[in-house]
């Protein structure tokens, strides 16, 4: 049987017909509903997906996994933090503190947006206690000023729509630009003095410094499992473009967060870094993909600094800077792992490994009251530049300008008993600017090589010796003694 065309026409008029009156239904719910005492926030429903309640009389009810805050505040007035702000001022008081804020079609004001509040901040008085809600943030494409730290809870999750798209640019005098938690109950778990957050992310956008002196952009000091940083940009940074390690007080750590992932970081301040990790916690999760470059013309820091332990850096670039990393100068950096790490400097070396010893370092010692802050670093696969040192090694006075350097790799102190100073360092590199251990199939030749090395003769016939040691200038010389 065949639908008659004005029958089906009419058919789709009251389906029309019906959501525009549950529409309107849904929009009068929500003026309807009376707000909490002090509570300066939208009401229950607004910018909420309309959605069935499931109930056997189904009525149509505003759900929090998506909310749109494009008519929120003045939607004329490109205020995008107030409409975020009262996104999460509705979440957190009517809706559990769960839910999804969508601000990607708040509306600009001449082509730009305005920021007169800390979308971050309970400005609209949210019952104590629901502040801040665990959200998920989609900021539009634009310029989006921070005038002030913006402090990112449990579960909070910053998503941009790509770096370059939506840049967040440093309004304030000083201090941080995001902060992933915070001491303080209602942000992070908090047992006794220790504060502990999961899940908070911050994706997919730059982070501008606008040239301000000390101000910073992402500083992680208590957000750990399930925490990241990705994709992300940093331009025009003054202080430290992202750091990552315990809160000063000892109130909480970054341990098992990360990875954090193709970040890109240019700094113009002389004294700007890129990365800076600290303290002695189990590690993270890694750094994977970091290019950082200094426009300073004087620049007289390291780009990286690496004062934690069991850490891993991955695919790293670095250019500009006067040292490109530098492990253990202010505390112990234990177990670390450097690989394909590239660039060049202006005056220093691409990775530096400190000599400073501590009395607090947990590299073994024997003997001596203080130990040194670098042990068990593995350097995997690096790229320098021609008149620069590659690698500077403060712990054994070695420095190699091999262009590329396949594995160098410094233990830990060897001593000659167990009450007397260390004699030494376990070491291996592949470089020839160095002792290591080679083999072939025929005696060694030549009048110079890596004094302390050794060779082994792996053919028997083509050698008199099996083992040879190497005296620097005087050559190969066969080891005789019997083993």
């Amino acid at each position: 049987m065949t639908t008659k065309p004005w029958l089906r026409f009419g058919k789709d008029l009251a389906i029309w017909a019906t959501l525009a009156v549950a529409a309107n239904l849904l929009a009068s719910h929500a003026l309807a509903q009376g707000a909490p005492p002090g509570y300066s926030g939208p009401a229950a429903g607004a910018g909420a997906n309309a959605v069935y309640s499931g109930t056997t009389n189904s009525s149509i009810v505003g759900s929090p996994a998506f909310i749109d805050v494009s008519g929120f505040g003045n939607p004329l007035s490109g205020d995008v933090c107030v409409a975020i702000g009262m996104g999460l001022a509705d979440l957190a008081q009517n809706y559990s503190r769960q839910g999804v804020v969508d601000a990607r079609g708040v509306p600009k004001l001449g082509g730009v947006y305005i920021c007169t509040v800390n979308p971050f901040a309970n400005n609209y008085g949210v019952t104590s206690g629901l502040w801040p809600p665990r959200a998920t943030v989609l900021l539009p494409a634009g310029t989006i000023s921070v005038i002030s730290t913006w402090y990112l809870g449990q579960s909070t999750k910053l998503v941009g729509l790509g770096p370059g798209q939506t840049v967040l640019q440093a309004s304030l005098a000083s201090g941080d630009m995001i902060d992933m938690g915070k001491y303080d109950s209602n942000y992070c778990t908090t047992m006794n003095t220790f504060t502990n957050c999961t899940g908070i992310t911050i994706e997919h956008l730059t982070v501008d410094g606008a040239s301000v002196s000390g101000v910073n952009g992402i500083v992680n000091n208590f957000a750990e499992e399930l925490s990241y940083v990705e994709d992300v940009a940093f331009t025009n940074i003054y202080g430290v473009a992202l750091s990552i390690g315990p809160d000063t007080s000892g109130h909480g750590t970054a341990a098992n967060s990360g990875p954090y992932s193709n970040i890109s970081v240019v700094t113009n301040g002389q004294t700007s870094q890129c990365l800076k990790m600290t303290g002695s916690f189990s590690g993270t999760r890694g750094i994977r993909g970091l290019t950082c470059t200094s426009s300073s013309a004087s620049p007289s820091i390291a780009a990286i600094t690496v004062d934690s332990s069991n850490n891993s850096f991955r695919d790293i670039i670095i250019s500009g800077f006067n040292d490109g990393i530098v492990i253990g100068a202010n505390a112990t950096a234990r177990n670390n792992l450097l690989m394909n790490v590239s660039g060049s400097v202006t005056s220093g070396a691409l990775i530096h490994i400190s000599g400073t010893t501590n009395s607090s370092s947990t590299c073994p010692h024997v003997g001596v009251a203080t130990a040194p802050n670098a042990c068990d670093i593995t350097l995997l696969g690096l790229s320098g530049a021609a008149s620069h040192k590659t690698i500077q090694d403060d712990l054994t006075s070695m420095s190699m300008t091999d262009l590329n350097l396949a594995m160098y790799v410094l233990g830990e102190q060897v001593f000659y008993g167990s009450s007397s100073p260390a004699a030494g360092y376990s070491l291996f590199t592949t470089s020839l600017s160095g002792p290591s251990w080679y083999s072939g199939t025929k005696a060694p030749m030549g009048v110079t090589c890596p004094k302390g090395s050794l060779y082994s003769c792996t053919k028997t016939g083509n050698c008199t010796n099996t083992l040879w040691g190497c005296k620097g200038t005087g050559g190969w010389t066969p080891i005789t003694t019997t083993f």
